[in-house]
């Protein structure tokens, strides 16, 4: 996407905002530390989901309630050491 900032999960800060070579945002969310939906609104994640941007959410359970009805799901297994399996789910 042409990201040229490192990027990094956001375990401690929530939210990671990136920016594209043509100044677009994107959104990068881990909300393992995140308990309840009512934590979500006061991070204003709804307001990021209507923004139009691209949301990267790690641990997305607990924010489901807020997903637009159309996203990609994606889970990335590590079941060997050099090997990755991705799997991604279309929902509509």
């Amino acid at each position: 996407m042409g990201v040229v900032d490192p990027v990094s999960s956001p375990s401690y800060a929530l939210i990671n905002e990136y920016l594209t070579p043509s100044n677009d945002r994107i959104y990068h969310f881990d909300l393992f530390r995140i308990n309840t939906i009512t934590e979500v609104l006061d991070i204003g994640m709804d307001e990021y989901l209507d923004s139009g941007r691209f949301c990267f959410i790690e641990w997305p359970e607990v924010s489901e309630p807020l997903l637009p009805s159309k996203y990609l799901e994606i889970h990335i297994l590590n079941p060997e050491k050099e090997l990755r399996e991705i799997n991604i789910r279309k929902h509509e």
